[in-house]
């Protein structure tokens, strides 16, 4: 999982710790894959019994902005899976489990028959708020005049602590 809630939970260090101690518990003969998500699934490292280049893959790992949705995270895994021939076959999902990465998913899809799922949760590094920005209004045309042109977002609060007078930054070229 390397949505942005992952981000804010852990640092890309700590996301590649994590991934590392599950690959550990591989042994020679075992073939892995790799992918990353947040609204969308890649795979990093395609199946194979090569470890050191899944290995590798790892270093790679660091959190971005986006949303998450687990399901389509783990039907990609999935169909990795479904043209393996072993005696077992399993997913290993490593992410902070938040509630939203599962707003997508209707309950119409399993996990095909054999493939067992293992659940490795991201260990919060500190409570933390959990804010988006869900809205944003900007003028239709904003004219280089140098006046000050007023903009709006709408914050949305989804997790379990209430949230008051919140500092929000615009940041337009690093600016």
């Amino acid at each position: 999982d390397v949505s942005a809630s992952v981000r804010r939970l852990a640092d890309p260090v700590r996301l590649q710790e994590e991934v590392t101690a599950v690959l550990a518990d591989l042994r020679h003969g075992d073939a892995a894959a790799l992918i990353a998500f947040d609204r969308s699934p890649v795979v990093l490292a395609p199946m194979s019994a090569d470890l050191a280049t899944v290995r590798d893959a790892v270093r790679g790992l660091e959190p971005g902005h986006g949303g998450t949705d687990l399901a389509a995270a783990l039907q990609r895994a999935d169909a990795l899976l479904r043209d393996v021939s072993a005696t077992r076959r399993e997913v290993i999902l490593v992410s902070d489990l938040q509630r939203s990465g599962w707003r997508d998913f209707r309950g119409d899809w399993r996990l095909a028959p054999g493939v067992e799922l293992t659940v490795h949760p991201l260990p919060a590094a500190a409570p933390a708020a959990d804010l988006a920005i869900v809205r944003a209004e900007v003028p239709r045309s904003i004219v280089r005049d140098g006046a000050a042109h007023p903009l709006a977002v709408r914050v949305a609060n989804h997790g379990q602590q209430d949230s008051a007078d919140v500092p929000v930054v615009l940041t337009v070229n690093e600016r």
